[in-house]
């Protein structure tokens, strides 16, 4: 009996939330990026797939904590993905020694986003103006009403 050579589980996946692989383009050049993977079609399709899902990932590490994911594809949300993006194909393309301002950009998107975590930045809506959903209820309070009291002098006698 013959066994077949399975080929990889793949976990990209093609239609991205926050940018594309043109956004990507946009925002360094097409030159720029391809002088940095350094290689043509599938190659350079699968790092720069593998990169924007990664960055949507981290991006939606942070947010998941109080929003529901993905968020609405602000101006603001596309930056913090197009930044990790541009660090992570450098990586995985090169390997190591990043520009200082890919450093320098990736830092700052990964303190506005520990903040957008920690309650203290909100992400702006999208360009049709949605607001990003709350993933939780935590915080918020119920009004319960009862012809019973819950509380009373001897419930609360120890407290």
């Amino acid at each position: 009996m013959a066994f077949t050579q399975l080929r990889p589980f793949s976990i990209l996946r093609i239609a991205m939330n926050y940018i594309s692989i043109s956004e990507f383009e946009d925002y360094i050049g097409a030159v720029e990026s391809a002088d940095l993977i350094e290689s043509t079609g599938a190659d350079y399709t699968r790092i720069l797939t593998s990169s924007l899902n990664y960055a949507e990932g981290e991006v939606d590490g942070y947010a998941g904590k109080l929003y529901t994911i993905p968020l609405p594809a602000s101006n603001l949300v596309k930056k913090w993905a197009l930044a990790i993006a541009r660090l992570d194909v450098f990586y995985r393309a090169k390997g190591k020694n990043p520009p200082e301002k890919y450093i320098t950009d990736y830092d700052k998107v990964v303190k506005q986003l520990v903040d957008m975590a920690n309650g203290m930045v909100i992400p702006p809506p999208d360009t049709s103006g949605d607001l990003p959903t709350s993933a939780t209820t935590a915080g918020n309070s119920i009004d319960v009403t009862s012809d019973t009291s819950v509380m009373d002098e001897t419930s609360m006698k120890d407290f």
